[in-house]
């Protein structure tokens, strides 16, 4: 009986050890307290950017609804499950992922793994990679098929409009993967929000050339780094405020940081804190 018994105990903790941690799994991940003081007030978009050194990760929200632009690294997928399940959400209505860098597609396994989703659009596929192995796993465990973007896509949440532009090329001298990054505009009555990826130049000049873009707040491409006509694309987008996701080993390029502060942009950095945009049809409010 004894030695049943201990056979037993070995075989549970040899389980508990190993088989807790399948692929997947949720059963060992933290119980979030839902924030009972957060709601997100009728009429308003709020976009919070997590806080990260050279990657993307944003969560945008209106009273009903919830979205993901980006999931940063790997172990950026924890931070926004902890977000969102504070925040009670229960489903991401979609998931926008602007290409399949590592530090664009990292955690969006997680993301898939913890929430109904309803749509997850991509970019086309120009790479394979781990992150990517991992999140095509989430999709099958979820039976979801993503939506490969290939011409303008627009849907409306609350009121507030989600304008997704492709690439327009599927061969660029420059990294393609990059180069395909979907950009997004969200625009919630006269005020609005410009994500771009990690355009390049090629892509940047793509996007300069479309109508309608212009923007209260840009999401700095590429991390802030050297881009050969910034200073047009900038012209172009007019913001007000900028973000740009570097990180303190390889900070945004003086030639970017200066063409913003011409322009009297106020810039933000996602490596010193979490950045929370109110969004208002007439204001933005800012806090970290």
């Amino acid at each position: 009986m004894k030695k049943t018994f201990l056979a037993a105990s070995l075989l549970l903790t040899m389980c508990l050890g190993a088989c807790a941690f399948e692929p997947g799994s949720t059963k060992n991940e933290k119980v979030y307290e839902v924030d009972e003081n957060f709601k997100i007030d009728p009429g308003t978009l709020s976009v919070t950017a997590l806080k990260t050194s050279a990657e993307d990760a944003f969560i945008l929200e209106t009273e009903n609804h919830t979205f993901v632009m980006d999931t940063g690294m790997n172990r950026k997928g924890k931070k926004l499950v902890e977000i969102l399940k504070e925040h009670g959400v229960e489903k991401v209505d979609a998931i926008i992922i602007s290409h399949y860098d590592k530090d664009h597609v990292g955690g969006a396994d997680r993301v898939i793994d913890n929430f109904d989703i309803g749509t997850v659009y991509t970019t086309y596929r120009s790479k394979n990679s781990e992150e990517m192995a991992e999140y095509y796993a989430a999709l099958k465990r979820k039976n979801l098929v993503e939506t490969v973007v290939t011409e303008e896509t627009t849907f409306e949440a609350d009121g507030v409009t989600f304008t997704i532009y492709p690439p327009k090329s599927k061969s660029y001298v420059e990294d393609v993967s990059n180069n395909s990054s979907l950009a997004m505009r969200v625009v919630n009555g006269n005020k609005s929000m410009l994500f771009t990826g990690d355009a390049l130049d090629e892509r940047i000049a793509e996007l300069v050339n479309t109508p309608g873009l212009e923007s209260d707040i840009l999401k700095v491409p590429h991390h802030g780094r050297e881009k050969a006509d910034f200073e047009t694309f900038v012209n172009y987008i007019n913001p007000e405020y900028a973000v740009i996701t570097s990180s303190k080993s390889e900070p945004a390029a003086p030639q970017v940081v200066e063409a913003l502060e011409n322009k009297g942009v106020k810039i933000y950095y996602t490596r010193d804190d979490k950045i929370i945009f109110t969004i208002t049809s007439d204001n933005i409010e800012v806090s970290r």
